[in-house]
């Protein structure tokens, strides 16, 4: 099985983290962050909470101007279904409210995280991995 952790699950208390990494090694699932994830957990110093001997996997991210720092993500390149992929995703998490392509200049706090969930999605749907696990009810689950 191949799954695909979320940023917020890393959210929770750092005993819970412990035991999250514990049962992740022991078994032997596939599991990955997406590279957005190791920029937000190094931003507010998180990474300490992910035990020395876990090998963390990341997944690039497709690039969107202004996030992913130089050479750290994948280009969209010709394949433009990346990107509609994405816009599709932040349609659906924003309930078409997020801003259109090209009109992104200055994104709200709450705009800029839909804009990561979505971005870290896209992530997990492009490379086809299996379960995506989430804390977040808001943008996935409707409430």
């Amino acid at each position: 099985m191949k799954f695909t952790l979320d940023t917020n699950i890393l959210s929770k208390v750092e005993s819970e983290n412990a035991k999250l990494f514990k049962s992740i090694k022991k078994s032997k699932f596939d599991v990955k962050f997406v590279t957005v994830t190791g920029r937000e957990l190094q931003k507010h110093d998180q990474m300490s909470q992910i035990p020395d001997e876990f090998d963390i996997e990341f997944i690039l991210e497709t690039g969107v101007w202004g996030e992913p720092p130089w050479g750290e993500f994948l280009w969209a390149g010709a394949n433009e279904e990346k990107m509609s992929d994405l816009e599709a995703i932040l349609k659906i998490i924003s309930n078409g409210s997020f801003p259109k392509s090209g009109k992104r200049e200055l994104l709200t706090d709450g705009q800029r995280n839909q804009l990561r969930d979505a971005i870290i999605f896209e992530a997990h749907v492009r490379e086809k991995r299996e379960i995506f696990v989430t804390t977040d009810r808001k943008a996935f689950l409707g409430k």
